[in-house]
């Protein structure tokens, strides 16, 4: 027996979409606060742990930046697949 499709699923799909792109928008914008805040405290912080931590901090951005590139290509796919779903559930009813 075929599974059935639900258009609900579509809406789900698309609501995560939506809550991902949101997310990614949030972790973009405070990533680059981050960024600024490590800048300002390198101004008074200034001692081999700084460099370290800043070394960290700048690979964690690079990972986060990763995150939000692929969540922007991502999310793009997840729609067109709802579209799909919607599509074939309009043709199974």
């Amino acid at each position: 027996m075929a599974e059935q499709i639900s258009v609900d699923d579509a809406k789900h799909i698309r609501d995560f979409s939506a809550s991902l792109l949101r997310f990614a928008a949030f972790v973009d914008e405070l990533s680059a606060r981050m960024g600024s805040d490590i800048s300002r405290l390198g101004q008074s912080w200034q001692d081999p742990n700084f460099v370290a931590f800043r070394e960290r901090s700048t690979k964690t951005q690079q990972k986060l930046k990763s995150f939000v590139e692929l969540t922007k290509k991502t999310c793009p796919q997840l729609n067109e697949h709802a579209d799909r779903l919607e599509t074939l559930s309009r043709h199974s009813t």
